[in-house]
Order: C-alpha cells, then sequence, then structure tokens
C-alpha cells in the first residue's frame, strides 16, 4: 500500500511541476485569457463549442475586448471589438500585417503564397501589383459596370424562366458574381449551363459550408495537428474539393496563356499581365508559377463566395422582411421607372436601399472570425507588451454586433444607417465586414459595387416570398468558415413593369 502511495504522490508531483512549468512560460504583461493545459493550450475548448466564434465570444465575455489563448505553445491574441481592431490592425498596420505559416496537408500552392498567404515583401509585392494591374482592367472603376449589368440580367433571365416555381438562388448568385471575376482574371465568363464550372462553384460553397476555423486553427499552428487532422473525414473531403479546384486555376490559366506572346502583345486579364510582369521587372522572383496559380485562386475565391453570399442572405431578408423588401422596391422604382439598370453611383440618390444593403452586410456577418494576422515585430497595445510572432485573430463578428455601436444588434434594421456618419462624415467607419488595416480585403471596392448592381437589379425586377406552402425556414447559418444561410427556397415574381 505505501508502495502505490508513492506512486500515485510521485505522478501528482510530476504533474504539478509540468503545470507549474507551463503556466512559467507565459510571458510577462500580456493580456489576460484561459490558461489552457499543458502542450496544448485551450486547443480542446476551440472543439466544445458549436463554433470557434462561440468560444471566443464567450471568453471575450469573461476577459474583455482583449485576451490571449494558446494553441499548443503558440500564443495567439484575440482583438473582439471595433476599438481594440483599430489600435492594433490600423494605427499598427506594419507591426500587424503578417500571415501565420500554415502548417498544412494542402497543395504547395497554398503554402505561404499568393495574396492571401504570403507576407513581407512578397506580399507587398503581390498586392501592389494586384490592386494597379486589376484597375486598369476596371477593378472598382466604373468602367467595369456595364460588365456587371449583363450579369444582372443574365441572372434575371435565369431567375425568371422558374415562373414563380420555388428554387435555390445560391447557384445562380455564384455564377453571376464570379463572371465578374472571371472575365477580369481569365478574360473570359461562363454559360450558366456550363456544367462543368457550376460544379466547381458547388464544391467551393461546400468547401465554405462544411469547414469551420477550429479546423483552420490546427493547420495554422501545429504541424502535428494538421497531420492528424488530415484524416479527418471533412477535412479529406475538403481537401478532395481543394485539388479539384486547384486543377480548374491552372486549367484555365493555361487558356489564358494560350497563344499569347508576352513580348509582343498586350495583356487583356490578370492571368496575362502576371506572365508578361516576368519579363518587365526586376522583382520578377516574385512571379513564379506557384504565385500566379496562389494569386488566381485568391482572386477567384473571394471574389465569388464573399459577395454571393452578402447578396444570398440579401434575398433571405427580404423573404423574411417583406416590408423592407417594399421600401426598396418602391425607392428604387421612383428613380428607374422601371426602364434601366442602376449605377453604383446611384446609391446617393438611394438612401433606404444603400442602408439595406450596409445592413445586409453587418447582419450576415459574413466572416465572424477574420482572417489570422501575425505580428512582425514587438508591440504596446492597451498597455499590454505583444511579442514578435502573436497569432492575431480579429474578432469580426462581435465588431458588427457590438451593442454599443449598433442597439439591438440582433434586429435586422436599415434605418440603423440612415443619416449615420461618424466625427468624419463617413457612413462606413464602423462596419468592418472586409476586415481593416493594411490587409483589408484586396476587392472591397468591386465588392461593394456588385452587392449594390446586382442587389438593385433583382429588387426591382422580382418580388421574393417564401413557398406558402411550406414552413418559413428561421434566419439562421451554418457552421462554416463563411456564415452561410442555411439551404433555402424562395419564389421570384415578376414585377409589372
Amino acid at each position: 500500500m505505501d508502495f502505490l502511495i508513492e506512486i500515485v504522490l510521485v505522478i501528482l508531483l510530476a504533474l504539478f511541476s509540468v503545470f507549474v512549468w507551463w503556466y512559467g512560460t507565459i510571458p510577462s504583461n500580456v493580456p489576460p485569457g484561459p490558461m489552457g493545459l499543458p502542450f496544448l493550450g485551450s486547443a480542446l475548448d476551440t472543439y466544445k463549442a458549436s463554433t470557434l466564434y462561440d468560444t471566443l465570444s464567450k471568453w471575450r465575455d469573461r476577459y474583455g475586448p482583449l485576451y490571449r489563448i494558446y494553441i499548443g505553445n503558440q500564443l495567439v491574441l484575440i482583438l473582439a471589438d471595433w476599438n481594440t481592431i483599430q489600435e492594433a490592425l490600423v494605427k499598427q498596420g506594419d507591426t500587424y500585417a503578417g500571415r501565420p505559416s500554415f502548417h498544412t496537408i494542402f497543395p504547395e500552392e497554398l503554402v505561404d503564397s499568393g495574396l492571401l498567404n504570403s507576407e513581407g515583401e512578397l506580399w507587398k509585392i503581390q498586392r501592389r501589383f494586384a490592386l494597379s494591374t486589376l484597375r486598369d482592367f476596371g477593378f472598382g472603376r466604373p468602367i467595369i459596370e456595364p460588365r456587371i449589368k449583363d450579369e444582372a440580367q443574365y441572372l434575371s433571365d435565369a431567375i425568371e424562366a422558374y415562373k414563380g416555381q420555388a428554387f435555390d438562388p445560391a447557384p445562380w448568385l455564384s455564377n453571376a458574381v464570379s463572371n465578374v471575376v472571371c472575365a477580369l482574371v481569365f478574360g473570359r465568363r461562363f454559360d450558366y449551363d456550363d456544367e462543368k464550372f457550376r460544379q466547381i462553384l458547388s464544391s467551393l460553397r461546400a468547401r465554405f459550408a462544411e469547414t469551420d476555423f477550429s479546423i483552420i486553427t490546427s493547420f495554422v499552428l501545429s504541424e502535428r495537428m494538421a497531420k492528424l487532422m488530415a484524416h479527418v473525414p471533412v477535412v479529406k473531403k475538403v481537401l478532395k474539393s481543394t485539388i479539384e479546384v486547384l486543377s480548374f486555376y491552372r486549367e484555365e490559366t493555361s487558356s489564358a496563356l494560350k497563344d499569347f506572346d508576352p513580348g509582343r502583345d498586350e495583356a487583356t486579364n490578370y492571368v496575362q499581365a502576371f506572365y508578361k510582369a516576368r519579363l518587365d521587372r526586376e522583382d520578377k522572383w516574385a512571379f513564379a508559377e506557384k504565385q500566379l496559380i496562389a494569386s488566381v485562386g485568391n482572386l477567384f475565391v473571394a471574389g465569388t463566395d464573399t459577395t454571393a453570399t452578402t447578396i444570398h442572405w440579401g434575398i433571405f431578408f427580404m423573404a423574411h422582411y417583406p416590408d423592407v423588401q417594399e421600401k426598396v422596391y418602391e425607392e428604387i422604382r421612383k428613380e428607374t421607372s422601371g426602364q434601366s439598370l442602376l449605377d453604383y453611383g446611384d446609391r446617393v440618390k438611394l438612401p433606404y436601399t444603400e442602408a439595406t444593403v450596409l445592413e445586409m452586410q453587418r447582419m450576415a456577418n459574413l466572416l465572424p472570425v477574420g482572417l489570422y494576422r501575425r505580428t512582425l515585430a514587438p508591440s504596446k497595445l492597451c498597455g499590454y507588451d505583444i511579442p514578435v510572432g502573436t497569432v492575431v485573430v480579429p474578432l469580426l463578428g462581435a465588431a458588427l454586433r457590438d451593442p454599443e455601436v449598433y442597439p439591438n444588434p440582433e434586429v435586422f434594421d436599415p434605418n440603423r444607417f440612415l443619416n449615420a456618419k461618424d466625427e468624419k462624415g463617413a457612413v462606413f467607419s464602423y462596419l468592418i465586414p472586409f476586415s481593416a488595416g493594411k490587409r483589408i480585403c484586396l476587392g472591397e471596392s468591386l465588392a461593394r459595387m456588385e452587392m449594390f448592381i446586382l442587389f438593385t437589379a433583382l429588387m426591382s425586377k422580382f418580388k421574393f416570398y417564401f413557398p406558402p406552402e411550406e414552413p418559413k425556414p428561421p434566419l439562421k447559418a451554418l457552421v462554416s468558415i463563411l456564415n452561410v444561410p442555411i439551404p433555402y427556397k424562395v419564389c421570384a415574381e415578376r414585377r409589372s413593369d
């Protein structure tokens, strides 16, 4: 018996020593947060709740808008309100502009490359090139509006073909939005009956609908966890769809470069401009094949799913709030008399409609857990010392649902944005669905333009409502990286001109 007691005491002493050692590794003067377990940190907690956002929100209520957790031995800083996000990502933008390295099972093109996953000089070169090149092709400028309006017409025709029968708007919205990006990136659009392209878009939607940020966390922060996650069924499915989509990027890139002579021809799309840059630039090292495929993928995904999903939410909201839908329609009808599609510049004449689009973005809360950053230098934030190499997670959902900024934040209310100006006269300051700082979404200007033109085109032509014979679907989202609406169907009644 004495021998067993000694063994138990030794084990308890060893465990106590491990815990003392673990807690002693936490740097001094860092923000408060859960202690976690030795070697695991709070990794297990991120899997217990229905979503990572739920877990992080509960810790915010306990520790405040700036706190820290550990995943394995990696220090992770959580920015959980608008002010803290601004203090870090905007006011100290250069320090918080890094990106964690993905310990990933995914293909090489996705590792530390492109516009999304690179950092430092490579990222700066890629972002500057993308912004200047895409702007030359009309990105975020009025000259791109005719292309968006063309897609609005194709989209309207596809919806009208249902003749008032219930349908799922998601695939049609993805096709329309993606075609605008494809024209810029590949120099072509895809017909709505192109089954191969529809399958690619379906794979993308499924990948976002089935992958939570808790899985991504394991990829980012732990090589061992990434290898273990490779055996999880949902990860296998996501990996399969990722490989399929990468194959599509490669095929379309090759097609865009067919018969293109970079030394002779002018580039007419992003792929050709990227390829041509290899000849002309001193920093041609940044324009390798891997960077091209990664950047193409980043532009395609970011330019498709975020905008299409926001409009998808918009139709969902309009069917749930028919009074709002009617106010939007009446305002648009008075401005257009039903004769033409609106320009993005017309939004100043349509304050209620613009406010509705803004409220759609806020309530959609598309990316509640923002893309991870990494500190590139030591930082002082809100009186705390933040070490270099800290992973930083902006909790965008907390900023979009902050009751101090948005009273009754769970209520869909466009009126909150009518005449809502900050001290600089801007209505967008507190609305950060595109994140903030140096790594704010590159496609923000195009996304805003597409959302307004496509949404108003649909509102002017159709009245959306749920099938009367079916129960009204609840306003809920699927657990995923993006806040995707639960699957739903609507009927679209053609408005009289």
